[in-house]
């Protein structure tokens, strides 16, 4: 409790003041930055899956009904085997693709934040605590 006769706020309330606010702030950024993160891994799994559900209907529809008339031609099933190793190769390639351009948009506004964010905290305590050192040796 303050004197009745004080007029200045004590500096440990001042100290809890700031900390508490900076605590605070901390934990709204923790959470806003982990939602970014979760965001951007979320939107690079959909499009891994996006393209690998096409890809996995392109080599389907090659797989469709044969004909009941045999062919002269022997180059047509060997034609959509190899069509069908390409689909697979080009499958398999840009599902790699998708997993090393893992960080998306929302994974660096994610870091931009959080390194902006440690800066600005940094500064906020050095200048708090020469600002304290101040009041406490007049």
């Amino acid at each position: 409790m303050l004197p009745s006769t004080a007029s200045n706020i004590p500096l440990i309330g001042i100290y809890c003041v700031v900390i508490f606010a900076l605590m605070g702030i901390s934990l709204l950024e923790t959470i806003f930055v982990n939602f970014l993160m979760a965001k951007g891994n979320q939107t690079v799994s959909e499009a891994a899956m996006e393209s690998t559900s096409v890809l996995s209907e392109t080599v389907k529809d090659t797989k469709g009904p044969s004909d009941s008339v045999a062919d002269s031609n022997e180059e047509r099933p060997y034609t959509l085997d190899v069509l069908k190793q390409i689909l697979v190769e080009f499958q398999a390639f840009a599902h790699q693709n998708q997993q090393e351009r893992k960080p998306l948009c929302w994974t660096r506004v994610a870091t931009i934040i959080d390194v902006i964010f440690f800066f600005l905290y940094v500064t906020t305590v050095i200048v708090f605590l020469i600002l304290l050192f101040k009041g406490w040796f007049p």
